[in-house]
Order: structure tokens, then C-alpha cells, then sequence
């Protein structure tokens, strides 16, 4: 029996060794988010937010990057960095976020994790949440979502006038 289990072994190691990036880097719920957070994430969803057609090229270069206890990144436009504290449960705080201040579009990182109490990383999705899910981050870029709300790029002017 035990020279079974020994020979077992290795064909599990073997097996390992033809994964793709992509399967490595998957993380299965449950997993130390401290651990699981580490790399480059996209914005996909964010709760209460619409990407406007003017903006979609901002939207399409914002992620975000964590490495032990620290997050770098860009909104779309503006460079961000700052700390975080993450539990081993999950529970997450943002410690400090700076950010330069172009005035332009920008991805709301800072309100995501200034509202998120909790993540979670499942395969390749990020997970901030709070009592609802806050937001939803990739591993991939993603082209942005339908706006709902588009800006208007004329005054309405009253008929007759």
C-alpha cells in the first residue's frame, strides 16, 4: 500500500508541468486572498457605473496591480498607488490611495475599494464586496460594457426657438 502511494507521486508532479499561464495563474475560491490578489487585474463590473463611448479608451489601459500590501495602477488616466490591509478571511481595508489629478475620465478604483469591505478571488476574477458585490476584476482586459447613461454632447434646445 505504501509503495503505491509513492509511485503516485510522481505522475502528479508530471502532470503539473504542461500548464498553460493562464491555468496557473486561476485560483480556486477559498484560497488565501493574500496570496491570490498578487498581480494585474482589469475592471469588468462595477456597480453603478457605465462606461461612456467617449471613454472607452480610458476604461480599456485601467488596472490594477497588488503586491504584498501594496496596489499601483491607473484609473484610464491617472496613475494611482497606495496600501491595503488583507486578512486571510478576506476582510479588506484601504489603507491610503493617492492619485495625480488630470481632469479627465477615469475608472473609479478608489471608490471600489474605499466601499469594499471583503474579497475574494475566484479563478480569474476578482471580488470586492461589501454587503453586495462592489465590483468585479479580471485577470484579462475585457472590452467595457453597453453604457447605459451616455453624456450629452449638445444643449437641448426648446422646439420653436
Amino acid at each position: 500500500m505504501r509503495r503505491g502511494a509513492w509511485m503516485v507521486l510522481p505522475a502528479l508532479l508530471l502532470a503539473g508541468c504542461g500548464e498553460d499561464k493562464a491555468d496557473q495563474e486561476a485560483v480556486t475560491v477559498g484560497a488565501d486572498p493574500r496570496e491570490a490578489i498578487a498581480g494585474t487585474w482589469y475592471p469588468q463590473e462595477i456597480a453603478g457605473y457605465t462606461v461612456d463611448p467617449l471613454n472607452a479608451d480610458s476604461y480599456a489601459e485601467a488596472y490594477l496591480e497588488f503586491s504584498d500590501g501594496k496596489v499601483v495602477g491607473s484609473d484610464g488616466c491617472n496613475q494611482v498607488r497606495g496600501t491595503y490591509r488583507l486578512e486571510a478571511d478576506g476582510a479588506f481595508e484601504l489603507e491610503q490611495l493617492t492619485s495625480t489629478r488630470m481632469a479627465c475620465a477615469n475608472v473609479p478604483h478608489h471608490t471600489v475599494m474605499d466601499r469594499a469591505t471583503r474579497v475574494e478571488v475566484d479563478g480569474q476574477s476578482l471580488i470586492f464586496g461589501a454587503t453586495d458585490e462592489v465590483a468585479r476584476y479580471g485577470r484579462s482586459q475585457s472590452p467595457p460594457a453597453e453604457p447605459i447613461v451616455r453624456k450629452k454632447t449638445e444643449p437641448e434646445i426648446p422646439p420653436g426657438t
